[in-house]
């Protein structure tokens, strides 16, 4: 986390010499401060996908594969049939 307190202060640099001291600089350091506080909290943020997960996932697509295995032989054959078929008339 060390580099998101240099771009904290690499922003908060450029936002104190692009605005005036006042209002806007203060509410800009707020606004900094908000955005790094999120990307702290999606850094941290362990919801995602696991590995179990994702092992469903493939058992569940090579079910799929398994049991549709015919028709999709048929489907591909057709398809390449097709390709070969009209790669022949443009030649």
């Amino acid at each position: 986390m060390h580099w998101l307190k240099c771009q904290k202060s690499m922003i908060l640099f450029l936002a104190r010499n692009c605005t005036k001291r006042g209002s806007k600089s203060i509410r800009l350091e707020k606004e900094v401060d908000i955005l790094i506080d999120k990307i702290k909290e999606f850094w941290i943020e362990e919801d995602g996908i696991g590995v179990v997960e994702v092992i469903m996932i493939l058992v569940v697509l090579i079910g799929l594969v398994v049991i549709f295995r015919n028709q999709l032989e048929a489907l591909v054959n057709s398809i390449f049939g097709q390709i070969q078929s009209q790669s022949t008339k443009i030649y």
